[in-house]
Parts: C-alpha cells; structure tokens; sequence
C-alpha cells in the first residue's frame, strides 16, 4: 500500500502546522518553514557534488539541525512542542560555531566584498547562505512576536550565514582537513 503524497488540504491557501493548526500558507510560519527548506535543499545540492569531504560532512550536520529549527518553527503552539523527538541546544550553537572558526583559520579570508562565482560549489554555497538569510529574517518575525521560545535558534540562525560564507570561501582555496566531526 502505497500513502498518497496529493493530500488536497493546501487548495484552499491554507496548511497544517504540527499539532494539526490550519494558517494561510502566507503565514509567518510555513514562510520560515519554506525558507528553512530551501536553505537546506540547496545545501543538499552542493552536499552531493562537493569532492571535498570536510564539506560533505559539515553541511549533513549543518542539515541536521536545520530539520530540528523547522520541526520547532512548524509547532503551531509551545504545547505542541512535545510532539518533537529533540529540539535546537546550545551544544549545536557551539558545533556550528567551532567549525566556522576551524574553517576560517585555515583559510584565506577577502577583505573586501565578493562577487559570488569563483566556482560553482561556492556560488551554491552563497545562494544557500542568501537563503539562510531570508529564513532568518522570517524567523526573526516569529521571534519578535514571542511564538518561538527557544533562545538557541536567533543566534544559530544569524551564525548559519556567517559560516556558509566562510564554507564557501574554504571551497574556493586549500584544501585543509577540518574537524567536523559530531560530539559523542
């Protein structure tokens, strides 16, 4: 038996949110929802044509935890935030943080702007981040409005951005081995 994807519950404009709330598809919520997914649909992307396999590995785990902001973002309610198997920590803050940092250190940062296409990895890495940033912004509206609690996902957010950027630019030069390794 096969579930059928064509559900028909979005022709009217609206959409579920987990714990089964009905918004309009405009709603703050399916657009960070939407961006979120965008973001990560083109790290997927660079993620399966990257040679580079500290590439590879930091954007799974970059994807991760952009699964779990979405999972939060979805909940219509903070009751509803029980349906969820884990949520953002600040353990994933500092993950994201230490191979940003790991990725800057070794690499030949610009110190002017840059005109995004010195190869395709990169360029994708910057619509991702681009992406990001509108995810963000759209979060941002959830935040301000007090209908997302947790403290951890603003800051991961704006951090996400900045360690795209400087992913991008590793993909552009050395090829130094990171650590990007999960914590046990």
């Amino acid at each position: 038996m096969t579930m059928n994807i064509t559900t028909k519950g979005g022709d009217q404009g609206f959409t579920s949110l987990l714990g089964g709330h009905r918004v309009p598809k405009s709603h703050a919520r399916p657009e960070a929802v939407g961006a979120l997914d965008e973001t990560n649909a083109w790290l997927g992307f660079v993620r399966s044509i990257t040679t580079k396999h500290e590439t590879q590995r930091a954007i799974r785990g970059l994807q991760k935890r952009l699964f779990i902001i979405g999972a939060e973002v979805a909940a219509g309610t903070p009751a509803d935030l029980h349906f969820l198997k884990r949520r953002l920590q600040q353990q994933d803050l500092d993950w994201l943080e230490r191979v940003a940092d790991e990725i800057q250190d070794i690499t030949v940062m610009p110190n002017h702007f840059i005109v995004p296409g010195a190869t395709q990895i990169s360029a994708m890495l910057d619509i991702a981040r681009t992406v990001a940033r509108r995810a963000e912004r759209r979060i941002s509206v959830l935040v301000h409005a007090g209908e997302i609690a947790n403290p951890i996902i603003a800051p991961f957010l704006n951090r996400v951005s900045d360690f795209l950027f400087v992913l991008a630019r590793f993909e552009e030069g050395r090829p130094d081995v990171l650590d990007v390794n999960e914590p046990d």
